[in-house]
């Protein structure tokens, strides 16, 4: 009777188990009628589903690649349209140990795994580079509905060719591409320069004496006023100012400066408060013989002159960095190539001025000749361009850092030389103006000249300075810069003159003219050339 009543109940058991899955849900979670004996039960009781935790969820990866929905698909559905041809950009979710998303800009909660950087607690999103010209999928930037989306160099837009900007720029090339600029290093540097510009030598180009000898070189007392010396030789301030871009492999970099010097200039003045007679020496081509031309002379005439100069510098280089030895983070040496200018332009003037004395014979020197001014000026450019290979290297010990660098650049130097001159004489009867001073002559040496030479820049440099902060560095350094050939004015002055081209100044008698004939383009006189001095550097890195 009792496996009877049993089987029965096992029967109704088996029966029941259909109708309470298909039920409602209210029905599968009652409370079941307590059975006794049961082997899977404690103390007869079957277990209540309700307080049954809910299996835990399978683990989830911190790191989701998701592509953006297709236009025209509802969520979870098929598409309803066409797809449109829109690249699927990729978006980054992270997660914390439950599987639930961690916002950017949001705590991390405890226990989290924390993905890449945090601050604070709080969760930081990598940093991306953004073109603003073409829309990104970049958290947290905004697009309008049916916005093309672009990769953030934006190689891939319309201006690249459209879809065609994935055959020909690789994603692999546009991603390793964006980090290396968006990774590196940009630092901008800003010196005070302190240089001192070689001299250039000059004839000599006014002298005194007594009134027996007339200030020719070489006679009696005669001595020089100014000349037979070097001008220029004085330190000028200037400036140079630099930018660098490291990479973030930091293999390599480019990087280029920009320095100037402020117009050297000089002036010498003598009149005949100091000295009553004033003479410009020269030698005659036509009698080998030295003369001189007077400016001032005791009782005939007063009279004033002066000289000035001046001397402008620039130059700018642009290279490109290859890392040759890194040993360590402080210190590296890099091989530079590059395209380098150098560019000297330069003047020098001479002037006199005369007016006769009241009462002296009007037929002494240029007849009827009240008063006058006589000037020649001489101008020269330098202009170098050429290929810059070198060196560059930094090492760092602490808070302090040396850096040096040696490089030379190849290429040629253009070369002009601008001579010309005039007077403007005053007379009983009027003004007379003539082409040619003295020695700027016509039909001798006024004219443009210009030729092209073979040049060779080299440069040295070395810099010993402390970084104030990380960004922030402060250095002093020396400069040294030299080019093989340069012309200047001083060397192009020529003190032999042919007296018959002179104007306006009679001899009795007059000489023959110089049988010596000229050629069209006057040679020109070429030197070397050097600036060196020392620099005061401040330097910020981005």
């Amino acid at each position: 009777m009792r496996l009877r009543t049993a089987g029965v109940g096992f029967a109704l058991a088996l029966s029941a188990s259909p109708s309470v899955a298909q039920g409602p849900p209210a029905a599968t979670l009652g409370q079941l009628r307590p059975v006794e004996d049961s082997p899977t039960t404690a103390r007869g009781q079957f277990p209540d589903p309700r307080t049954v935790p809910a299996p835990a969820a399978p683990s989830r990866p911190l790191f989701r690649m998701q592509p953006a929905p297709t236009p025209g698909a509802p969520a979870g559905g098929a598409p309803t349209g066409p797809p449109k041809p829109i690249p699927n950009p990729m978006v980054t979710e992270y997660r914390d140990q439950n599987g639930q998303p961690i916002p950017y800009g949001q705590p991390i909660p405890i226990g989290s795994p924390v993905p890449l950087a945090s601050t604070g607690g709080y969760l930081v999103p990598p940093p991306l580079t953004v073109n603003p010209a073409f829309p990104t999928s970049a958290p947290g930037t905004p697009l309008a509905a049916g916005a093309p989306v672009y990769d953030s160099l934006g190689l891939d837009s319309p201006a690249f060719g459209g879809g065609y900007g994935y055959a020909l720029f690789p994603r692999r090339l546009r991603d390793a591409l964006a980090g290396e600029i968006s990774g590196g290093r940009l630092s901008f540097g800003a010196e005070y320069l302190l240089w001192f510009v070689r001299a250039q030598k000059i004839p000599t180009l006014f002298t005194t004496s007594s009134p027996a000898f007339n200030g020719i070189l070489g006679q009696g007392d005669t001595r020089p006023l100014f000349g037979n010396q070097t001008i220029g030789r004085t330190q000028e301030n200037g400036g140079r100012f630099s930018a660098a871009y490291q990479f973030a492999n930091r293999n390599w970099g480019i990087d280029g400066s920009l320095f100037f010097l402020g117009t050297n200039s000089g002036e010498y003045s003598v009149n005949t408060s100091t000295d009553s007679l004033i003479a410009r020496p020269f030698t005659s081509a036509n009698t080998g013989q030295p003369f001189s031309q007077l400016t001032a002379y005791p009782g005939l005439s007063t009279g004033s002159a002066h000289v000035d100069f001046n001397t402008y510098i620039w130059g700018a280089e642009v290279n490109l960095k290859r890392a040759l030895f890194c040993p360590t983070p402080c210190s590296r040496l890099d091989f530079l190539v590059g395209y380098k200018t150098f560019n000297l332009n330069e003047s020098l003037n001479i002037s006199e001025s005369f007016a006769r004395t009241p009462n002296s014979p009007l037929s002494i020197g240029v007849p009827n000749a009240l008063a006058g001014v006589v000037t020649d000026r001489f101008r020269t450019e330098n202009h170098f361009d050429g290929l810059n290979i070198g060196f560059q290297g930094e090492i760092q010990r602490g808070r302090f850092y040396l850096q040096g660098k040696a490089s030379v650049a190849l290429g040629q130097v253009y070369q002009q030389v601008q001579i010309n001159g005039g007077q403007t004489i005053a007379t009983t009867s009027g003004v007379i103006q003539s082409a040619g001073g003295l020695l700027a002559l016509p039909g001798a040496n006024i004219g443009s000249y210009s030729q092209t030479k073979f040049g060779v820049l080299p440069e040295l440099g070395v810099t010993l300075g402390v970084n104030l902060t990380p960004r922030l560095r402060l250095g002093v350094g020396y400069s040294f810069l030299y080019l093989n050939s340069v012309v200047r004015p001083g060397d192009q002055i020529d003190t032999t003159l042919d007296v018959t081209r002179i104007p306006n100044f009679p001899l009795n008698p007059s000489p023959a003219a110089n049988p010596i004939v000229r050629p069209t383009a006057l040679p020109l006189r070429d030197t070397d050339f050097f600036v060196q001095g020392v620099n005061f550097q401040l330097q910020w890195t981005w």
